[in-house]
């Protein structure tokens, strides 16, 4: 096992996991799932568009840049990203989009000429962030280029500036994960300093400063969890009761810190817990996988990855081989 293969399996898996819950109420995921019952696993389970939307993300860096990942980034790259994501919209494949992205990804069909000024909606929602994690180990999009190519990918379907750093700290996440500078357990205290660190360097608008605010708030709000809580119970502490339940990217990455931090010597455990989520479980998954998967050397999914469809596992074993070359 790599790195690269527990956060590519990671996201699949919470996505997977998350999938079966998602939009469920708490007191209903309890009664069905709950009770020290374990993580379901007597049947292949379907992943949603987090996992669809991140392989096409993949899939369109391989046509930009190349097997050999010889082409230097340039903001050009979004035409590539819109036509991808238009044509993954117009196979009828997405499973559970959300309607900004839909909606954003229809209007693009119709008139392509600027994927930001066409197609991107108003939207602080989530779809955005799913498709982040990976971006983080594509080592051939340099750091530099990192927030960049967030602005690029994220606005294509959410024009908002929560959206944006929510993916780049997303990404930015699972590359420091990936690389051995940061470890779980210190995720949120990092991305605080990052996002303090955007606001002292940045010009923005005073509408974009407040979404930044915003995604503090919902760091912040970590610290309004009982002490101990990933000690308790899972039919006990929902923590989208305290970073939120509305499927906001901000509202996501701040949930699937606090799990990613308090499960570091528990993967498998932190992806039961991101299923017993509130509302948007399977993107809480998605980034809860992805951070501990980024975070492990040694096989730590054992054989959950034989649950998923075979075709998706063929799809991610090629995700992982573009990865690691």
């Amino acid at each position: 096992m790599s790195k690269i293969r527990n956060a590519v399996y990671g996201l699949a898996l919470g996505d997977a996991f998350g999938f079966i819950t998602e939009r469920m109420r708490f007191p209903k995921i309890v009664e069905k799932y709950g009770n020290g019952q374990y993580l379901p696993t007597d049947k292949t389970l379907q992943v949603s568009d987090d996992t669809q939307m991140s392989i096409v993300l993949i899939d369109s860096l391989r046509r930009y840049f190349g097997e050999d990942k010889s082409a230097e980034y340039s903001s050009e790259i979004k035409y590539t990203l819109m036509n991808d994501f238009v044509g993954w919209m117009a196979s009828g494949e997405p499973r559970g989009a959300g309607k900004a992205t839909i909606n954003s990804l229809k209007a693009l069909k119709k008139d392509r000429s600027d994927p930001h000024a066409y197609g991107s909606v108003d939207s602080k929602g989530s779809g955005t962030v799913m498709r982040a994690p990976w971006v983080g180990l594509c080592s051939f999009i340099p750091d530099k280029a990192l927030e960049n190519f967030s602005w690029q990918h994220s606005r294509i379907t959410h024009d908002s500036a929560s959206t944006t750093y929510s993916a780049y700290l997303t990404s930015l996440i699972t590359r420091r994960l990936y690389d051995g500078t940061l470890q779980c357990g210190e995720i949120r205290e990092f991305a605080l300093a990052t996002l303090n660190d955007i606001i002292a360097t940045h010009t923005f608008e005073p509408e974009e400063v407040n979404d930044i605010f915003e995604i503090i708030g919902f760091l912040d709000r970590i610290d309004y969890l009982p002490e101990n809580w990933a000690g308790m119970s899972l039919d006990d502490v929902d923590v989208t009761t305290y970073t939120g339940t509305f499927g906001r990217g901000d509202m996501v990455l701040a949930g699937a810190i606090a799990i990613a931090d308090a499960y570091a010597e528990d993967p498998i455990g932190g992806l039961h817990r991101a299923m017993m989520s509130d509302g948007d479980s399977d993107t809480i998954g998605a980034l809860v996988g992805a951070f501990l998967g980024a975070s492990y050397e040694d096989d730590i999914w054992e054989d959950l990855p034989e649950i998923l469809e075979e075709e998706y596992k063929q799809r991610l074993e090629r995700v992982i081989y573009y990865l690691e070359l």
